[in-house]
């Protein structure tokens, strides 16, 4: 939902014609290339993940979860 009159356009054409942003972008590419960025920093590391229950840092866990288990 946009908040102002057009505003999803208006996003829209900022990200495409001014940013020059490609509509490839889907969630499960994030999810992989995140997940095997974490694998690649950790290694064969050990990871504490502080999770205080907000949307932020419950995705953070959940990515770290599974990139390197329990």
């Amino acid at each position: 939902m946009a908040h102002t009159p057009l505003g999803k356009e208006l996003l829209h054409n900022f990200l495409t014609r001014v940013c020059g942003c490609a509509q490839t972008w889907q969630p499960e590419s994030f999810i992989e290339m995140t997940v095997n960025d974490i694998r690649a920093r950790v290694g064969s590391g050990r990871v504490l993940c502080g999770l205080s229950g907000g949307v932020d840092s419950s995705v953070a866990a959940t990515l770290v979860h599974r990139a390197v288990g329990d």
